[in-house]
């Protein structure tokens, strides 16, 4: 893709929108329907569209950055309507701290080392964000496990392998988020030294 201008047309916004909308409404009703749920998800939509905007009138000459920028905001929506319905399920418990801890410190992690997390998925080197990023999945593996030995004491066990699908989803979306952070320059200088 050349660093062009983008118009609203080309910008996608829109469509981005409505992706993120609908899947905030979606898990708005996982595992059980909540209206206070659903007028989070409709402000916070509404929130990335503004965001969405504002991304688009301040780069819109340079469209390698405004798509960076709009995925990440994407991935990061996205992760946030996903990781969700599986909080909610242990809403009060120490297993929604221990989500959300680890919800927290995957996007703190993915931010230190977004640009290891950018070379490994440009593949233009191998790098040691390798060990990292099994160290991650194996977290996300013991805390699914604690989840389902936890399930039966909820009131939505059939809900549980649902919600820990979309949680494992949204920690993913949230720990590659961070690699679209890298700047066009930035990507040229580290895939030339790698």
């Amino acid at each position: 893709m050349d660093n062009k201008h983008v118009s609203f047309k080309e910008s996608r916004i829109i469509q981005t929108f409505i992706l993120i909308f609908f899947v905030g409404v979606m898990c708005s009703f996982v595992p059980r329907e909540s209206m206070v749920m659903l007028y989070i998800s409709l402000s916070l939509s509404i929130l990335v569209l503004i965001i969405f905007f504002l991304l688009w009138r301040y780069n819109n000459h340079h469209s390698i950055r405004y798509f960076s920028l709009l995925s990440f905001v994407m991935l990061i929506a996205l992760s946030f309507f996903f990781s969700m319905p599986l909080l909610r399920v242990f809403a009060g418990t120490f297993l929604m701290w221990l989500g959300f801890i680890v919800w927290v410190a995957t996007g703190i992690l993915s931010y230190i080392i977004s640009e290891k997390i950018f070379l490994s998925i440009s593949g233009s080197k191998k790098t040691k964000a390798g060990p990292i990023i099994f160290i991650v999945f194996m977290l996300l593996i013991g805390f699914g496990t604690l989840v389902v030995n936890y399930a039966h004491l909820t009131k939505q066990p059939n809900a549980i392998v649902v919600c820990i699908f979309c949680y494992l989803i949204g920690i993913c979306l949230l720990y590659t988020s961070a690699a679209l952070l890298t700047s066009p320059e930035r990507a040229d200088k580290l895939k030339r030294t790698s």
